[in-house]
């Protein structure tokens, strides 16, 4: 079943919601990370960014964020604070 997430993060937003697709847009439904990587499929990417989180939370000491990790990894572009789910579909796209 395809996913939609609040566009905003904020589950009261009334907007509407965020439905990833994957570039065939067919739902491909539970497939390894091999699969997804291999095949560019954006779904998995943006629930794992969802699982992950794009932001560290302030209430923790942790950094463990997708945005610490690029951090971490050298990549000191990403400085907005608007950031969302469809980050993935604009990491992926920066790879052409």
């Amino acid at each position: 079943m395809p996913s939609s997430f609040p566009p905003s993060g904020d589950p009261n937003d009334t907007n509407p919601p965020y439905v990833p697709v994957d570039y065939d847009g067919k739902f491909h439904g539970p497939v390894t990370v091999r699969t997804a990587l291999s095949n560019s499929l954006n779904i998995p990417a943006v629930k794992t960014l969802n699982f992950v989180g794009i932001y560290d939370n302030p209430a923790t000491p942790n950094q463990d964020s997708f945005i610490s990790l690029a951090k971490r990894m050298g990549i000191t572009t990403l400085t907005r604070s608007d950031y969302g789910l469809s980050l993935t579909w604009a990491a992926e796209m920066s790879r052409f």
